[in-house]
């Protein structure tokens, strides 16, 4: 029989376990581009739509039917190079960027705020 600090222990891994499923669900296009340009300085936009969408595929994920808009919008979204980070003054929390400037065509990911954003969400054990 289990006692209540090993049913407790097992409780709060469960909820954690939730907890992170609920955020990738929230979130799960913002992830899968961290994932996607965490291993590179810099990457081609369209590279970066093609692995995640089958990085996607693989897991059995849904693609929605206008995932090259709706993954661009989550970039956008978490864009340093976007007027709202600077109209905020939130630079520093800023996720992504466009190496050569917005249009250029290049994406990227700036590893100590993708850590910061992944751990204030425990899930850096994830990507």
């Amino acid at each position: 029989m289990l006692d209540k600090q090993k049913i407790a222990a097992i409780l709060k891994i469960f909820a954690e376990h939730q907890a992170k499923r609920q955020l990738r669900l929230n979130n799960p296009q913002v992830l899968d581009i961290i994932r996607a340009l965490s291993d590179c300085t810099k990457r081609r936009r369209s590279d970066v739509i093609e692995a995640v969408f089958y990085a996607r595929n693989e897991r059995g994920n849904k693609v929605p039917p206008s995932f090259e808009k709706s993954l661009q919008s989550s970039f956008n979204q978490h864009n340093l190079d976007l007027s709202v980070w600077k109209k905020n003054a939130a630079i520093d929390k800023a996720i992504f960027y466009c190496p050569g400037g917005s249009g250029s065509g290049w994406w990227a990911v700036n590893q100590e705020r993708a850590l910061a954003w992944l751990t204030a969400r425990k899930m850096e054990e994830e990507a």
